[in-house]
């Protein structure tokens, strides 16, 4: 937990667009509105296991505009961004 430093850490659910199937659960140590929706601390709720990232990732992109509630975009970041060690730390 070298990232947060002895920091205070922000635990902010992130719901895309309108649609409530998927909420992605992140953290932040900065509560600095400019920096609410960007994150290198996600929680991947399929495997119950927090995850450093590498660089900083914009939950943003996660927006639901293909009417599928986000849900191919989670999928998609979880097989090449948290299954790949060299862009994300699973933390134990």
């Amino acid at each position: 937990w070298e990232y947060l430093n002895n920091n205070v850490c922000y635990i902010k659910p992130f719901f895309n667009f309108n649609k409530y199937e998927i909420c992605i659960v992140y953290a932040n140590i900065d509560n600095n509105v400019s920096k609410n929706w960007k994150t290198q601390l996600i929680f991947n709720h399929d495997d119950g296991h927090w995850y450093f990232l590498k660089s900083e990732k914009s939950l943003t992109t996660f927006n639901d505009n293909k009417g599928d509630g986000g849900q191919k975009k989670w999928d998609d970041f979880v097989k090449n961004t948290l299954n790949d060690p060299s862009k994300a730390v699973k933390l134990d």
